[in-house]
């Protein structure tokens, strides 16, 4: 069997996502059923890896597992309402990447298998979050093996989607896996944009562990993977 690569898979989401969603929206009217819909797709892509040769076979397929998966033979129309946003799109490639990497059907070795599944897991724990207390939430996770960690691993749109979150009073953040030390760190916004500017103005473009404020490192707890709610609450408190 011939195993996709996850960069096609990457693609075919980016190309299709919007169109899937349009088709799929009307008939179960809810964001999270139609999401979940089509990550299921995109699953099954993972774990059958049909061989698509054009545009019109990757559509044939997509639209026969989009059927399958929602349980409609037919399909709405074009949906003409709100599109998706970057954000989900983003939550739905991770969640692919972290199956791909771990649980799909191909011939690639497991690795850092508890972060990428606490990636998925706390996207659905901030979500409530924000919903329960009304603290809009915005963060990437990340992995850095030595004591300097290099802003090429943080793109530049990401840094102005959460400079545009943060202005709509919203917190956004980063999670930063020291594997080599076994340590978490909750990297505020704040403290992102004074290592992102002094890089655009010349300055080293990484940044030391010894720059990192002490407070924010994650605390080991017993049952739990990542404690950060607690330094999410120090972030609140110091924007106070």
């Amino acid at each position: 069997m011939k195993f996709c690569k996850y960069e096609d898979l990457e693609r075919l989401a980016r190309d299709y996502f919007d169109g899937m969603f349009s088709l799929i929206f009307p008939k179960l009217n809810s964001r999270e059923k139609s999401l979940k819909c089509i990550e299921k797709v995109f699953t099954a892509y993972i774990d059958e890896s049909p061989r698509l040769k054009s545009p019109r076979a990757e559509e044939k397929w997509l639209i026969k597992r989009l059927r399958k998966e929602s349980g409609f033979n037919r399909l709405a129309n074009t949906y003409e309402g709100e599109g998706l946003s970057f954000i989900e799109l983003d939550n739905m490639l991770t969640s692919l990447r972290v199956y791909y990497n771990n649980e799909g059907n191909k011939p690639k070795k497991r690795r850092s298998a508890l972060w990428s599944l606490f990636v998925v897991i706390i996207i659905a724990i901030v979500v409530t979050i924000g919903v329960v207390q009304g603290i809009p939430v915005c963060f990437d996770a990340k992995e850095c093996n030595t004591d300097t960690f290099p802003l090429a691993n943080i793109h530049e749109h990401q840094v102005e989607f959460m400079r545009c979150f943060e202005k709509q009073d919203g917190v956004a953040f980063i999670l930063i896996s020291y594997t080599h030390r076994n340590e978490y760190y909750y990297l505020t916004f704040k403290k992102l944009t004074e290592f992102w500017d002094r890089a655009a103005e010349g300055g080293r473009k990484s940044f030391r562990y010894e720059e990192l404020e002490p407070a924010f490192f994650l605390p080991e707890v017993p049952g739990i993977l990542v404690p950060y709610l607690n330094a999410l609450q120090l972030d609140l408190n110091c924007r106070a």
